[in-house]
């Protein structure tokens, strides 16, 4: 491995002129940002990027400009998020010391969580070894990872309060997703020559790429009715899920459960009053096949008995000891099958203007054009910033709305270091330090030529 980076860099390095380039604003930004791609970030969001390099305002570019050589040697983001704890809850109720047994703690305790649902949502995101020379970029090493918990207010008050209540307790609305998938892309991008632009337009771009997913695992639980009936002596449950998950054969060692397919496009404009443009398509028609997809329908009643009355659940090991009987009927069936499950489509806009030469203002909006099994992450509406006090060290700063958090923000810097650049980032959701409920942290190091 550490030959085929030596030879990758060299080749880099013995190739390509010009000065140095980057555009980390989305790594920088901690996923505030997402637009304004360049290089290796191109890949896999906007193939336009991949042979994009911005030229000062007064320059007159004579013929398509050579792309830069980039490689990611590694580059991680993660993010974790949900609608009801801050930074501020955490640090009074659990980490001060937890004691539910004073009066009025419990109330306090569960007055933050939402009257409805509790979501929760975890991403990862690990890339290695993507790399551009000249129009071209690949990216060969990937991991997709993410996980979400819809989990409904009265499962809350059942562990906290205690399996007493008159009512029943609806928990059907219990919903769990996870899914891991490691994807390859091929990419390019080019300048499009003179004759074939308009007027206004002063450089643009085109790009197209293919993405194969390899997925290696999927799990998803769907509760059509969950019910929790308490009497004085007893707890009952009866439910009814269904669990789509991946079903490796006896004795097989594939990591490979799922193939998929996806294409990307996009265009990026440089007017000649100094705006950039940009617009992509990614996963367009994309589609995910899981060979081995077993779906499992449990249908089951569960009946705890208790040798007096109370909360029978108030204590772990009061309660492992007041069971005396334990009634299950469960009727399970399944299916193993080859299942086809749609990509997300997103359309991606975005602009970007330098108001000096050392400060840049960007805007970039996202929608959702068709929904898939798998979550989309990231704003609808970003604002980022960049600027270069000094000039190995940029600094970055986004801002974004809706979709997935109805409001985020991140800020980090890029440094150059020869031909390394070395970017960090960190941000936080729906909240500013000890008032967010979620966080997100990316870095990564990469030789840009």
């Amino acid at each position: 491995m550490t030959r085929i980076l030596a030879c990758l860099a060299a080749f880099g390095i013995a190739r390509a002129d010009g000065p140095a380039q980057g555009l980390p604003l989305r790594t920088a930004t901690a996923g505030a940002y997402f637009a304004r791609l360049q290089g290796s970030h191109a890949i896999r969001l906007n193939p336009a990027g991949i042979a994009y390099r911005p030229l000062p305002a007064d320059t007159l570019a004579k013929g398509p400009a050579t792309a830069p050589f980039t490689l990611t040697l590694f580059s991680v983001s993660a993010v974790a998020a949900n609608n009801a704890i801050d930074t501020h809850w955490l640090n009074n109720q659990l980490y001060a010391g937890l004691d539910l047994r004073e009066p009025g703690s419990k109330e306090r305790f569960l007055s933050v969580f939402p009257s409805d649902l509790w979501r929760v949502n975890m991403a990862a995101d690990v890339r290695s070894l993507m790399l551009t020379r000249g129009n071209w970029g690949l990216a060969l090493l990937g991991y997709e990872g993410a996980a979400a918990w819809d989990i409904p207010a009265d499962l809350i008050d059942v562990l906290f309060r205690g399996v007493r209540f008159d009512q029943p307790k609806d928990l059907s609305a219990i919903e769990i997703r996870s899914h891991r998938i490691a994807p390859l892309s091929l990419a390019y991008g080019r300048e499009v020559g003179a004759g074939s632009r308009p007027a206004a337009i002063r450089r643009w771009y085109l790009g197209a790429g293919a993405n194969l997913h390899l997925g290696m695992d999927r799990y998803r639980l769907q509760t059509d009715y969950l019910h929790v009936l308490s009497t004085a002596d007893s707890l009952q449950i009866r439910g009814q899920t269904i669990v789509h998950s991946t079903d490796r054969p006896a004795g097989s060692r594939a990591a490979i459960q799922g193939v998929g397919l996806s294409f990307d496009i996009g265009i990026i404009a440089e007017t000649r009053g100094g705006l950039t443009l940009s617009l992509a398509l990614k996963d367009l028609l994309g589609r995910m096949v899981w060979r081995n997809s077993l779906v499992t329908l449990n249908r089951f009643t569960l009946n705890l008995r208790a040798r007096e009355s109370g909360n029978i659940l108030a204590d772990y090991n009061d309660a492992l000891t007041a069971f005396e009987e334990m009634i299950a009927q469960p009727d399970s069936s399944y299916t193993v099958t080859a299942t086809t499950y749609p990509l997300p489509v997103l359309l991606m806009v975005g602009g970007s203007y330098a108001l000096t030469p050392r400060l840049v203002i960007d805007v970039a909006g996202q929608r959702v054009l068709r929904r898939g099994d798998i979550p989309v992450n990231g704003p609808a509406i970003s604002l980022g910033l960049q600027y270069t006090p000094l000039r190995r060290i940029p600094i970055y700063a986004g801002v974004g709305f809706g979709e997935s958090a109805r409001f985020s923000w991140g800020a980090g810097f890029s440094l150059h270091i020869r031909r390394l650049q070395w970017s960090f980032g960190f941000g936080q959701s729906d909240g500013v330090f000890n008032g967010a409920r979620g966080a997100s942290l990316s870095t990564e190091l990469r030789l840009v030529r």
